[in-house]
């Protein structure tokens, strides 16, 4: 998944469970178009949201252990970088996208398995900075650890996060953005039912971008699929993916 750069993370977010909603009465504090959203979680912190199989919990700088060992994969950064992060490097990223629940007040999570308690990555949504040209937006997105892709997990977090996207921060449009050799992360998109918004290039890296997008009126026509919904061809147990907890 593509997620901004080493300075910038785009995305590619512990409060208790927060399922209040604000009144449709309210206003959105941020400018118009398809990148507004309701910060009323800024008052009371960036949710914890569940699915069968996953907890998607704020990021800590206690995650910096765990994390480090993920963000050392080469695989984990192959889109953009071709190389894993330094322990140093995970630190700052935590460090910024701690600050990010506060201002703008919207950033990725952990990705923890119920099961175990392993942490396996992260996902969320974020505002993609480093794509002037779409702003305002915001983006969907996840990075997993290896031994954790081919479990269903990048497909889950990305259904839950949508519907926290579209249902609790009343956002018009989502969009989610990967490099055309990331085959894996654009199947994902298609099955939560993004399409092709355009093709760009990366302003800083150069690389090229796919953006994609959807609506919500989209997401409620193919009938809003929730977190529960992970098909069978996403879940391979074979490759050691724990089940879903009892």
């Amino acid at each position: 998944m593509r997620l901004g750069d080493v300075s910038d993370d785009g995305l590619h977010g512990a409060s208790p469970p927060c399922h209040s909603r604000p009144t449709r009465g309210e206003k959105s504090a941020e400018p118009g178009g398809r990148g507004s959203w309701r910060p009323y979680h800024r008052a009371v912190g960036w949710p914890t949201l569940e699915t069968d199989r996953l907890t998607l919990r704020p990021l800590t700088a206690d995650d910096v252990d765990s994390l480090s060992e993920l963000h050392a994969q080469e695989s984990f950064w192959r889109f953009p970088f071709q190389r894993g992060w330094s322990r140093d490097e995970t630190r700052a990223f935590l460090k910024r996208t701690v600050e990010r629940y506060s201002d703008p007040g919207i950033a990725v999570s952990a990705v923890v398995v119920r099961a175990t308690g392993q942490l396996a990555g992260w996902a969320g949504l974020s505002v993609p900075t480093f794509l002037p040209e779409i702003l305002p937006a915001i983006e969907v997105g996840w990075r997993l650890g290896e031994q954790y892709r081919g479990c269903g997990y990048a497909s889950q977090s990305g259904e839950a996060w949508l519907r926290y996207g579209f249902e609790q921060l009343d956002v018009d449009t989502i969009v989610s953005i990967y490099e055309p050799d990331n085959a894996a992360s654009g199947a994902v998109m298609k099955q939560l039912g993004f399409v092709l918004d355009r093709e760009t290039t990366h302003p800083a890296l150069g690389v090229r971008l796919h953006v994609m997008s959807l609506a919500r009126a989209a997401w409620i026509r193919a009938g809003a699929k929730t977190p529960h919904d992970a098909t069978p061809a996403d879940i391979q147990n074979g490759k050691g993916c724990p089940p879903s907890p009892a």
